[in-house]
């Protein structure tokens, strides 16, 4: 059985070798050394550099080429001591630092936004509720003991929009949770604006209004409760996002 030790390389040829080495790291730097600078490195002369260099470029040949370069140069060996290795940079093309764009500042509302908003939606509410309550007493006039639980119902639905309302533009909702919320809300309102209608218009008949006034008086006052609702709605919304 033969045994085969790997072939050691003289002092010159590890010096090439480490030449080559450097010259490819500072390719992958994007900063390719000349063959002044890289011989300049280990104690050698421009044209030994560019040797290596054309040996990593594929363009001299490596094994018939000689080295009458001396090896133990003194200053050689000094800067091969002092000189710092450059740290190893990845391979391939640097990635670039991906820009994000900047998030919409959002301000806060015009001074008595608010105001306006609950304005709008307490007149629509007052409004609203006095037509129901109006209509059970003077239209419908139900028997005494009806008529404070008629009074109730029909009261009942624009203040129930007023809370709904409130609920949902004052309360943070987790994600996932604002749908119902806003869907409970909507159902409420629908309910709300289609009783308020029906008091109102029959309310306005009674007091002698035309049918064209009976039937767009109430779409005003459920109008204005909508613009008033969905403000306080946005109101609420950005005072969240600017905290």
């Amino acid at each position: 059985m033969v045994l085969t030790t790997p072939e050691t390389l003289s002092p010159a040829q590890q010096d090439q070798a480490e030449a080559r080495d450097r010259y490819r790291e500072s390719c992958d730097e994007h900063k390719p050394l000349t063959g002044k600078e890289l011989g300049a490195l280990f104690g050698r002369g421009p044209k030994w550099g560019e040797i290596r260099i054309q040996e990593v470029n594929g363009k001299a040949n490596t094994e018939t080429e000689d080295d009458p370069e001396p090896v133990n140069d003194p200053k050689r060996k000094w800067l091969r001591i002092h000189l710092p290795k450059r740290p190893k940079q990845p391979k391939g093309p640097v990635p670039r630092p991906r820009r994000e764009r900047p998030e919409p500042v959002q301000r806060p509302q015009r001074r008595g936004a608010s105001f306006a908003a609950w304005l709008a939606f307490g007149i629509g509410i007052i409004i609203s509720v006095s037509a129901n309550v109006g209509h059970i007493w003077f239209v419908t006039q139900p028997s005494d003991e009806a008529l404070v639980s008629a009074m109730v119902f029909a009261a009942f639905w624009p203040v129930a929009l007023a809370v709904a309302v409130e609920v949902l533009s004052r309360v943070t909702w987790p994600a996932g949770f604002r749908w119902p919320g806003l869907i409970g809300t909507i159902l409420v309102g629908g309910v709300a604006l289609v009783v308020s209608y029906r008091h109102m218009n029959g309310l306005l008949l009674y007091f002698g209004e035309s049918d064209l006034s009976a039937m767009l008086g109430p779409v005003g006052v459920d109008g204005l409760l909508i613009v008033g609702g969905f403000a306080l709605l946005a109101i609420g919304e950005t005072k969240k996002r600017v905290r």
